[in-house]
């Protein structure tokens, strides 16, 4: 790929949009089909301006880490309600927090009660699987800096219990953890 310059486009924002792009772009989420329609890149050259190599470079890195996140969160989301329980969130994204350096504290429905969760305890009542909440804390800009905070909705899917939903509804509720996922993405 050669990389356009111009004044009007930085060239970390450039190497960011291409390899996130190029990342995203070549994993499919064929989670369930017998044969992969798409690919990650073995290797991808770009090739741009010298003087403007360093400035490239770091939004290459960037983009590979933004592309790795949003496959993640979509692998997350894509999964079938059977494969994805409150356990098995814990189990698939719990060693990924780990590896990035991120400490995790994993609620049970123990620990839910004893924080007064109980809406979140009301609506885990009408799936026979016990819930999970799990937290995730990272420190990396130092114990001074400035505090933010990422919520998403882990309500992951499964037949039990009433459901007050129309039918047509039913299809995307599977989704309902997508804010979660968004979160262990970011």
């Amino acid at each position: 790929v050669v990389v356009p310059q111009g004044p009007q486009l930085a060239s970390s924002a450039i190497g960011r949009a291409l390899t996130t792009a190029v990342v995203v772009g070549s994993t499919g989420q064929a989670l369930y089909k017998s044969e992969r329609d798409r690919f990650p890149f073995q290797s991808v050259t770009l090739v741009g301006a010298a003087e403007h190599a360093a400035e490239f470079a770091s939004g290459v890195e960037i983009g590979e880490v933004l592309g790795e996140s949003i496959n993640t969160t979509r692998e997350l989301v894509n999964r079938h309600p059977h494969d994805l329980t409150p356990q098995t969130f814990v189990d698939r994204t719990v060693p990924l927090a780990g590896a990035y350096g991120i400490s995790t504290e994993v609620f049970d429905e123990q620990r839910l009660r004893d924080e007064r969760m109980g809406a979140l305890l009301a609506v885990a009542r009408g799936s026979s699987l016990p819930p999970a909440v799990v937290l995730y804390r990272y420190q990396g800009a130092g114990p001074e800096a400035p505090w933010v905070s990422l919520v998403g909705k882990g309500v992951t899917f499964d037949s039990g219990g009433l459901s007050l939903n129309p039918s047509d509804s039913m299809k995307s509720m599977k989704a309902d953890m997508a804010g979660a996922a968004t979160v262990v993405g970011a």
